[in-house]
């Protein structure tokens, strides 16, 4: 028998942008589906619902995995050993993430949010995966006050074959109760020349909400993967120089300390 208990953790659908603004423009929308999970309740979800599980096979599932592992101590344990690092500590830790479906998932981008910082600074932990298996974490400080502050940052992980390594990043975060707004802006020497914003509406977590998402959002993790290439095959088709990693980054552990 599930408990009926009233889950923090939440449910986020919504739409992933993307816009290339040279050589030539390339714009696109698509649909995603995440989770906004409280890492307090990460234990709790099979208690909860039928549909979504922590490191069990299921519909969906949050597995520890599929994210940063120091020394395979899970999730939580790991991204707090990580913000120890940077001196930072908080009990208050959410995961926004698109789970698992089936087994399969693929995230170019995971965050890691904290809040009640003793000095009214969050940390915001940016988890980017690429199409060869790595990861990388982005520690993001801003103000806990202020939202739409501009985060400038330099890139430090390959990640798109026509997007080179001499770049930066501007990211913002806008966080209302009805909406979450997540953006990147990627800057070479040139200025502008590449857009990444997800905006994202929650709504209670259940295995309601989770069975229209089946029909609302299928097959998500496979359709990321296909608009990736599908993407890819449309820049190379245009001309666009593939870049591939260096030798020497194909065998780095980006997360490694």
């Amino acid at each position: 028998m599930k408990q009926n208990h009233k889950l923090n953790s939440k449910l986020l659908t919504g739409t992933l942008w993307h816009k290339r603004h040279r050589p030539f423009v390339n714009e696109f929308n698509k649909k995603v589906l995440y989770l906004d999970v409280d890492c307090n309740e990460l234990d709790q979800l099979h208690q909860n619902l039928r549909l979504l599980s922590h490191n069990q096979f299921n519909v969906y599932a949050i597995n520890d995995k599929d994210h940063f592992s120091h020394e395979n101590s899970g999730i939580v344990d790991s991204i707090r050993w990580h913000l120890a690092q940077e001196g930072k500590f908080s009990d208050d830790l959410r995961l926004i993430t698109q789970p698992s479906a089936y087994g399969y998932v693929f995230n170019p981008v995971s965050f890691f949010l904290t809040s009640n910082m003793e000095d009214k600074h969050r940390i915001v932990v940016a988890e980017v995966h690429n199409r060869i298996g790595q990861r990388h974490l982005y520690n993001l400080s801003h103000s806990s006050e202020e939202n739409g502050e501009k985060i400038r940052f330099q890139k430090e992980f390959y990640v798109s074959p026509f997007l080179t390594m001499d770049c930066w990043y501007e990211f913002t975060i806008n966080e209302s109760t009805d909406n979450i707004y997540l953006s990147f802006d990627e800057y070479d020497s040139n200025g502008l020349i590449f857009q990444a914003a997800l905006n994202l509406q929650p709504q209670p977590l259940s295995d309601f909400s989770l069975v229209k998402a089946l029909f609302s959002h299928p097959l998500i993790p496979w359709r990321t993967v296909a608009s990736i290439y599908f993407q890819a095959l449309k820049l190379k088709l245009r001309g666009l120089p593939y870049i591939q990693p260096d030798s020497e980054e194909q065998d780095v552990d980006h997360v490694a300390r």
